[in-house]
């Protein structure tokens, strides 16, 4: 057998030069000899066999030319930074459309798609261009740019003041994200029959995710996580299952409420802050979500030297460190351990109560604190810089005039104030007082309970309808008081900055938290009522949540033993009064 005869590899240069020759009268023979180009080449290329414009690969050309494909690559480029990324059907229908246009010379059969051979080698001329999952973003991440996140950069360094200090030390810059982790297995390739459908049958339901929040600091180090159940009381089978440090709790929906992030501030993150000694204040940089920031949480960080940063509204893709390097890893080997944990244990699923120990294991991988610091140092975090940032991820759009932006605002909040006024025109004025005077002291609405969701709903009308202008009956009171800014502004208006630390000096060791756990100060959607303060707790290590099961049990069994005493004294009464009386006689 033959060996496989090689390609001949030559330049461009070569090829131009190879066919200016020809055409200016020398022999196709010479000319391929002399500039090295195959005969077979310049042949089919003089006969208009092959096209003129190559790539200088065996086999790679163009049937469209090399103008109009770099003008597809353009467009896909464009499309792709603007949000609307081609998808394979779209760049076939559009090199389709281009067909139908006669001044469009090649081969392609007249109103005819181009096959997906013709796709693939597109790619292959086009490195630059590659396949990916396209990740869906709402309309407010869509509207982040540049130039916002660089202002956000440079007022968290002007509000820091002094303590902008710690955001030369590692380990005392942190990042808190929580994320969701389905239980039932995900679709996957399997070995079966051909020509039958096949499915894998799950016990899990798989739209239930269980909440996990996890903080990471700069230096790579993780600290005790948190997962949420959707339970009433925390059952002791998920306390006994999970590592000690573990953090866990309970919501009446199983994810994040200011409740359950205040008690794990105060029972679990403050706690592991004076084991590992770590020196104070603290920087926190965490989203702006009403569940992490409430005005008890800021009074408690102030009080503990932790400054609570929130990152810019809906840039989070692009500015949490989690987001950015840590939760796609952790999820990945997630899935991994999943199939793992069928095969080990018959076909049995990952129980919710699993959950802990399994991403323990995940975190306690060698890559995974590389994977923090390198998040750390993607969003320019850590070290803090702008930079840093990649800004290729934010969708690029063409602003609108200025006189049309103000146009259209005016127009808004005029449509707003209208609404406004007809709401309040169907308020009792009472009601309507009661409303405004919780607006302005800045606290929950501890109202009738009927009222709270007309209450978030008319405070929300309000900030929306004057912002950043307040209305009269909030303006000086607002001004002057100390309320946290977040607290009382819609999430889409935050502000990036929600505390400022007052202090630079460590912060001496409080009383272990663990002894007496702090109870949320708020008040709570449930209206069962405890029995106890235990019963109102929502978040606590595991290994206090063993220890309050045990407490219960032990008080169980003294009323258990006590009802029994009584009910012997009871039985034998009778037998000394009969006893007394017979003596008597």
């Amino acid at each position: 057998m033959s060996p496989k005869k090689k390609g001949t590899s030559y330049s461009q240069e070569n090829l131009h030069q190879a066919l200016m020759s020809i055409k200016n009268g020398t022999p196709v023979g010479r000319a391929a000899k002399q500039f090295h180009v195959p005969r077979t080449t310049l042949r089919n290329k003089i006969s208009g066999k092959s096209p003129m414009e190559t790539y200088g690969k065996r086999g790679y050309y163009s049937v469209l030319g090399r103008e109009i494909e770099e003008h597809l690559v353009k467009w896909i480029s464009d499309a792709a930074n603007r949000g609307f990324p081609v998808t394979k059907d779209g760049l076939l229908m559009s090199v389709q459309e281009l067909n139908k246009d006669h001044s469009v010379t090649n081969n392609f059969k007249i109103r005819i798609k181009p096959s997906k051979v013709w796709y693939y080698a597109f790619l292959r001329r086009h490195p630059e261009i590659r396949r990916k999952q396209a990740e869906y973003v709402n309309k407010a991440r869509g509207s982040v740019t540049e130039e916002k996140i660089r202002k956000w950069f440079r007022d968290v360094l002007q509000q820091l003041g002094d303590d902008v200090a710690i955001l030369a030390h590692p380990q005392r810059v942190w990042n808190m994200d929580e994320s969701g982790f389905n239980l039932a297995p995900t679709g996957e390739l399997v070995l079966a029959p051909a020509g039958r459908h096949v499915y894998i049958e799950s016990r899990n339901s798989d739209k239930e995710n269980i909440t996990t929040l996890f903080c990471v600091n700069a230096s790579g180090c993780f600290g005790p996580p948190l997962t949420l159940y959707k339970y009433a009381r925390l059952p002791a089978v998920a306390a006994l299952s999970a590592p000690a440090h573990w953090a866990l709790g309970k919501t009446e929906s199983g994810w994040m409420t200011a409740a359950s992030f205040y008690e794990y501030i105060g029972n679990v993150f403050l706690p592991f802050l004076n084991e590992q000694k770590i020196q104070r204040p603290i920087i926190v940089f965490l989203d702006g979500h009403k569940s992490h920031l409430s005005l008890q949480l800021s009074e408690m960080c102030r009080d503990n030297g932790i400054i609570l940063v929130a990152l810019y509204p809906n840039a989070t893709h692009i500015l949490q460190p989690l987001d950015v390097a840590v939760f796609k890893a952790i999820k990945s080997r997630w899935k991994t351990y999943k199939r793992q944990w069928r095969i080990e244990h018959d076909g049995n699923e990952v129980n919710k109560f699993d959950l802990p120990s399994i991403l323990n294991k995940i975190i306690q991988e060698d890559q995974m604190p590389n994977n923090v610091v390198s998040g750390f140092r993607a969003t320019g975090i850590f070290p803090f810089n702008e930079n840093a940032v990649d800004y290729r991820k934010i969708i690029q759009r063409s602003p609108p005039p200025a006189q049309l932006l103000e146009n259209m605002q005016n127009e808004a909040q005029n449509m707003n104030l209208t609404h406004l006024m007809h709401v309040e025109s169907k308020i009792y004025p009472q009601k309507l007082e009661d409303f405004r005077a919780t607006m302005i002291e800045g606290g929950p609405w501890s109202g009738d309970v009927a009222d709270t969701s007309f209450f978030y709903f008319y405070r929300d009308m309000v900030f929306e309808t004057y912002h950043p202008n307040l209305p009269p009956f909030l303006t000086e009171s607002f001004v002057s008081s100390d309320i946290l800014f977040e607290e009382v502004l819609d999430e889409s208006i935050l502000e990036p900055l929600e505390l400022n630390g007052n202090t630079s000096e460590p912060h001496s060791q409080e009383k272990d938290p663990l002894a007496l756990p702090m109870i949320w100060p708020g008040p709570t959607k449930s209206n069962r009522k405890e029995k106890n303060e235990t019963e109102r707790l929502f978040v606590t290590t595991s290994q206090k949540w063993v220890d309050i099961h045990q407490e219960k049990q032990t008080e169980k069994q003294k009323k258990e033993m006590a009802k029994a005493e009584r009910k012997r004294i009871r039985e034998e009464k009778p037998k000394t009064v009969a006893m007394a009386r017979k003596q008597k006689k």
